[in-house]
Parts: C-alpha cells; structure tokens; sequence
C-alpha cells in the first residue's frame, strides 16, 4: 500500500488490549485513532449523532455560500455552483446515516435562497416553486435535487 493512504488511514479499537493495538497498528502502518472522529466530513461517533455535529455539515455550506455571495453571479451560474458543490457536500452523509428532516430542510432552505438570490437583509421572490425547480429540465426544472429525495435515494433515508 502507497505510504500517502497509510498515512491518511487510521484504525479504531474497542474492548482490545493495548499490546494488541500496537502490533496491528504497526503490521498495518495505520495510526491509532478514538472516537469522536470523521470519515470523508461526516462525524464518527459512539453514540447518535448530536445537533452540533450536524451543523457543522450546515456551517460548511454557509461558508461556501459567503464567499460566492459578493460576486455578480446569474442564474446558470448559481445552479451550477448548487449542483457542483451545495448538492454534491452532503451525499457522502446521505449514504452512512439517516439524515434528520431539520437538517435536510436547511440544506434545501440555503440552496433555495442562494438560487433565488436572497439575503437575510433583502428578500427577492422566486421565480418558480422548489419543487417545480427540482424536476428534471426536460420537464420544465433546473435539474436540482431536492435534499430530501437525495437522502432516499441514497437509502438511509428514515
């Protein structure tokens, strides 16, 4: 195995002796790791996820969404940027755990406002629903994905 995934490869261990550790951490040239930890940006834990580890996930998307706002952006570009980036952060977390309703209502709420143009100090209408929005552009859409259908199609829906 290359030396650059040994070196971003860990390994986790639960209810083994630490002499036992050490030798599998050394024949795998992993290092050792504990929990809390993230794996591709989602949050690894022992227990159910908590609020604060979800928002992190939702301040990541806030952050993308702050450094494109100053910028004299048009439609194609703002959808381009949702599907490249805005749609594309959350799958990973999609496919690994059942992602609560409130999470993937912000998700969508941060995409929507970013398409239609809205800031928190100046609200523009929409042009057309959300849902009109998600189907498909043969349809009459953009080609979105609503966050809601991403998680059941990934299959950890709840």
């Amino acid at each position: 195995m290359p030396a650059l995934i040994k070196s971003k490869s860990q390994v986790f261990f639960f209810h083994t002796p630490p002499i036992t550790q050490a030798s599998i951490a050394r024949i795998l040239g992993f290092s050792i790791t504990s929990l809390p930890s993230k794996y591709m940006g989602v949050p690894i834990i022992a227990s159910a996820l908590k609020h604060s580890s979800l928002k992190i996930l939702l301040e990541k998307l806030e952050a993308c969404i702050s450094s494109w706002t100053f910028r004299a952006l048009n439609m194609v570009s703002c959808l381009v940027l949702i599907k490249a980036v805005l749609q594309s952060l959350p799958l990973y977390l999609f496919t690994v755990l059942a992602t609560p309703k409130w999470v993937l209502k912000a998700i969508k709420n941060l995409q929507r406002d970013f398409l239609w143009g809205n800031m928190k100090q100046k609200r523009k209408w929409p042009l057309i629903k959300w849902e009109t929005a998600c189907h498909l552009k043969s349809s009459g859409g953009t080609g979105l994905q609503d966050p809601q259908h991403s998680n059941e199609v990934m299959g950890a829906c709840i």
